[in-house]
Order: C-alpha cells, then structure tokens, then sequence
C-alpha cells in the first residue's frame, strides 16, 4: 500500500529492486514472448505499447535520489533554523516540509526554515521533508534531532529616567525595546541606590523625602525561554523644591484713606501656599499688624502703605513679593448706604419707621427730618413718625443727614410714600341695648366708647335682618310690628381722616307683645226695670283699642247684651248686673276691665 512519506522500509525495497529493474530493461527480458523484441525501448520508469503479456502487473516508479535532510543553526530560543533537503530525484521533485518538536508536530511549521520559540526551550527538533511526483511513491526523509533547545540571553538596554526630579512632579520610565513586545517587566524605583519600599510602578512620584537625593530605577525583565535581564538607569539629578506658579506680583486694593480698608487680593499662586504679610509704612514694617487686610488708622495719614507677601508650603521654595506702595492716605469721607427705607403702613394714625442701613466705614450719629409734600414737619426728628389727619393725601419723606469725627457730614433722602390714606377707627366696641323687649317699651342703644377723638356715631335698628325704615336715633320704641321678632341696632362710627366702621349689637329677646292701658268702666243709669243703662269705658292705651262688652246678671254671661248699654228686664229684677270690657289691638296682649255692680234691680214704680 502506497503512503505519502512511505518509511525507510519501503524506500530500502525500492532501492533494491532499481538495479534489476533497470537490467530488465537494458536487456529486453521481460515476461513478453520472442516477438517482443521489436518493440522499441523507453526510458526508466516507462514501457513500450502492447510489449506485456496481458497477465502480466504494472509496477510503480521510485523517487531516486531522496537525501536525508540537514538542520542547520543555532538551537537556541529566538534563533531560526534552517532546513537543507538536498537535491531529489529524478527530474523535478515537489518537496514539502514539517517541523516536529520531540517528534510532534508543531503547527504552522511547514517551510523550511523554523524561528525557534520559548517552548523549545528543552526539546529536540527535526525536519522531515516529503517528495512527490506524479507516477512516483512519496518518499519522506527525517533529519536527526537539533537540541535541546537552549534559553536565549535577552536583549536589553539600561532603562532612562523621564521627567525633571521636582517635588510633586512625575518621573517615568522611558520606552523599552528589548526585542519583544512580549517581555514582561518589573520595576523598582531606588533613593541614593536604596530601594524604595512599595514603589514597584512605572511612574514614581517625587515627595518630600526625596527632596536633595538622587532617584534611579532598576528594570528587571521575563520573557518565556529567556533568561531575566535587569538594568539600572542613569540616577537623576539631587531632587529639589517646586516652584510656585501662577499669579502675578501681588497688588493692594481699596482707597488710602482714613479709615478705610486696604486689602492684599491672593495673588493666585499654585499651588494655594500659606501665605503671610509684613505690612509697611513708608518701607518701615508695622509691629502690630498682619493678615490680608488693614484697616488705616490716624497715623497713617500722609503716609505710603505697602505689604510683603510671602508663600510657603512643604516641597515648594518660598516666593515672596512687596506691593506697589498706596498713598499718601488722606482724610477720611462717608460712604453711606442707598438712600434710608420706610417701613409702616402710610395711613393716618399709623407709624412709619425709617432704617439708615448700614453706613461706613466709621460709625456715624443720624439726625432725621420728615417732609409732608416738601415742607419739614415741625417736630418730627425721630426715626419714626406717627401720621395726623394733617397728613391725610399727603406724601410723606424723610431726610438723614449723618456725621462722624473726621468726616464730612453726609445726607441722604427717602422716596416718597404713596398718598397717606384715612387710617382705621382704633377702639370699635361692640354696642350693647338697654331697655325691655316689649311692644310699646323702649330700647336704647349703649354704643360704648369709640376713638380715637371723637367720633360721630349713626344708629340704624334692625328688625331680624333687615333695616327698620326711620328708626335711625339711639332709641326706639317697640312698635306692634315688631311683636315675636328679634332686633338689634348697628352703630358706624365715622371721624374726619378715618375709614368709617361699624359694629352690631347682639339680638334682643324676641318682642314680647305689650300691655294696654286698662280704664275702669263706669255703668251709668236707674237700677230698675225697664230702664237703659249705659257703660262708660274710660280711656284705653295706647293709641286706639277697639273695646268689646259683654252684661253679666249675677255674675252670668247674658246672651246677646254685648253692647255699650242694656235694658233691664223682668229677669234682671232682684239682680246685681255689671259689665265686662275687653280691649283688643295688634301687637298687645288683650286686656279687660269689670265695672261696679248696679242693683239689685228694682220693679218699675206703680
């Protein structure tokens, strides 16, 4: 059976069998019977048409020469190495090639050369190479085993330190080429060739306890297959303090004059440093000042005022600047607020408040003046005022003139208020009544005191809800239409300069109704039979009552004799008769009154 890469075995037949192979040919003596000595001959490997008997079998060709293969190179990692075939024969022979790692393939490994890997290291490699040609057997060739593979030696190159050694910068570690971008490195950072516990980064950051020493960095580097490398860098420079940066030349804000402030603005130096001031009279440092700001004081007058300023911070040199000098300082002025605000409700009777605000630089004594329409109003010099009925419609202002030791009196004005409303009856009470609730009784209002002054007061009565028409006095007399009805009175107080008010009283008991004034009626007349007498009633109140009368004989109602007057009769003979009047009007409670008894009634005279 034929196999791409036959083994040594098969290619030592093949070997043997050639020579034979070849004698049969250059003879002619073949199977073939005498007639075929006519044919004409071929060459190796080839035979004439129709010259073999047709039982005879076709045998294959052999690749002739097949050399075994050379490796050469260095076995080492990173190395390549290169494989030799040879010349193969006969004619062109395509070759292939595989590389075998301890007999193992390694994949991808299929030309003729072979770059050596890390996982050589320790292993044995060869070159096998395959012949083929159409009408041949493949024939494959071993070479003996390179190795082991031994480590390389790593290239490398002494690592650089990047960066300027400033307290708070950065240093770096420069870009390494060690001939693979596989290498994997470790780094140690070193102060004065003495490691430098924990700093194992590519970056080291300078700090105080660097400041005056000398930073290196030791590279170790590891690569598969190779032995580690370590180099050290150059060391730097001593590391020193950071400079400031930033800001300008610090300058001094603010007025030189009595009593203002003067300020030292940061002059923006980064980073933020502690900062100091030595403040300076005419160059001559002052003994009792510091910090950013002065207040100027009497003996700075006709002076010049400057400050030096000084930064510091740890890791960074001190930066220190005097600023431009200000002055001479001059006398000092008032600055005051925006103009005083008013506070209160404009209304007569109420009170406005006038506020100053805060005014400076020093403390000042204010001295007020209110205006009515322009004009001072005579006595109000106080921060408050109370408005007059005078004020009434009037707009209202006030002026403060503010002074101090060493400065100018200032003055400022208000803005006027809107027009001073009426103001608001301050004492309202509610009203009271007094009087009986009876039809014909009279009920008089008890307003209580009202103010402030005096104020004009209005009744108005009302029946239940709704306003009684005329009963507009402080009394009022019951009428029969307010017979079972509640009533109660408003008084409105009204007074110049003010908004009127009014206040109800509580309701009354309901009205009872009233009582008549009862007369005594009088019978007038002879007591004897026959006779008409005659009922007089009196004088009934108030106003008119309508009367009705009813006749009694011995105390029984009579029937039907319910007339001013009667006529005795038979019956009444022997009898005392006497009269009932009964007084009736709307709003009243009915009244009756009983008349003397007449009699006994005597029969007619013969």
């Amino acid at each position: 059976m034929r196999t791409r890469g036959g083994d040594r075995r098969a290619l030592a037949v093949t070997a043997w069998l050639a020579p034979v192979w070849v004698a049969l040919v250059a003879t002619g003596c073949t199977d073939a019977g005498p007639d075929t000595t006519d044919s004409p001959a071929t060459s190796s490997g080839s035979q004439s048409s129709g010259s073999q008997s047709a039982g005879s079998t076709e045998e294959p060709s052999v690749l002739q020469p097949t050399p075994v293969p050379e490796v050469t190179g260095d076995p080492r990692n990173g190395e390549t190495l290169t494989g030799h075939a040879g010349s193969w024969g006969p004619g062109e022979v395509t070759l292939s090639f595989r590389w075998l790692r301890d007999g193992a393939d390694i994949q991808g490994a299929v030309e003729d050369t072979y770059a050596l890997t890390g996982d050589d290291v320790g292993h044995l490699i060869t070159l096998q190479v395959t012949g083929t040609k159409p009408g041949f057997d493949d024939v494959a060739q071993q070479s003996a085993g390179v190795g082991p593979v031994l480590r390389a030696t790593m290239a490398s190159v002494s690592p650089q330190v990047v960066g300027d050694p400033v307290f708070g910068t950065r240093l770096s570690v420069g870009g390494l080429d060690w001939g693979s971008a596989d290498v994997r490195f470790r780094y140690q950072w070193l102060r004065d060739g003495v490691a430098v516990p924990g700093r194992t980064r590519p970056v080291y950051h300078v700090g105080l306890a660097d400041l005056d020493h000398q930073i290196t960095v030791e590279v170790t580097g590891r690569l598969a297959g190779f032995d580690p490398a370590v180099q050290r860098s150059a060391p730097t420079e001593p590391a020193r303090p950071a400079r400031f940066e930033g800001g300008a030349r610090p300058r001094l804000t603010g007025v030189p004059r009595y009593f203002e402030w003067l300020t030292v603005p940061d002059p923006g130096w980064r980073p933020r440093p502690t900062l100091t001031y030595q403040w300076l009279r005419d160059g001559t440092p002052m003994t009792d000042v510091s910090g950013p700001t002065y207040q100027l004081r009497g003996r700075d007058l006709d002076h010049r005022i400057s400050v030096r300023v000084t930064g510091t911070r740890d890791g960074f040199a001190a930066r220190e600047q005097v600023t431009l000098a200000r002055g001479p300082v001059g006398e000092g002025r008032l600055d005051p607020s925006p103009k005083p605000t008013l506070t209160g409700t404009v209304a007569v009777d109420r009170y406005l408040t006038a506020s100053a605000g805060e005014w400076g630089p020093a403390p000042v004594t204010a001295a007020w003046q209110w205006f009515r329409d322009g004009r001072p109003i005579r006595g109000a010099t106080d921060s408050s005022y109370r408005l007059t009925v005078a004020d009434l419609d009037q707009s209202i202002w006030v002026d403060l003139v503010a002074t101090s030791d060493f400065f100018a009196p200032a003055k400022r004005t208000s803005a006027a208020t809107a027009r001073v409303a009426p103001g608001e009856l301050t004492r309202t009470p509610t009203p009271l009544y007094h009087g009986v609730a009876q039809v014909g009784r009279t009920i008089t209002a008890l307003p209580r005191e009202w103010g402030p002054g005096r104020v004009d007061l209005a009744f108005q009565w009302f029946r239940g809800r709704h306003p009684i028409k005329g009963a507009t006095e402080r009394t009022y007399a019951v009428t029969p239409a307010d017979e079972g009805r509640l009533l109660r009175v408003r008084v409105t107080g009204s007074e110049h300069g003010y908004r009127p008010d009014s206040r109800m009283s509580g309701f009354t008991a309901r009205i009872a109704p009233g009582a008549l004034d009862v007369a005594v009626p009088v019978v007038t007349g002879l007591p004897v039979q026959g006779e008409t007498v005659t009922v007089e009633p009196g004088d009934w109140g108030p106003g008119t009552v309508r009367l009705d009368y009813q006749w009694f004989r011995d105390g029984v109602a009579l029937d039907r004799a319910v007339g001013d007057t009667y006529t005795l009769s038979q019956l009444d003979v022997g009898s005392l008769v006497t009269v009932r009047v009964t007084g009736h009007r709307r709003g009243y409670a009915d009244a009756e009154a009983w008349s003397a008894a007449l009699g006994p009634v005597l029969p007619p005279t013969p």
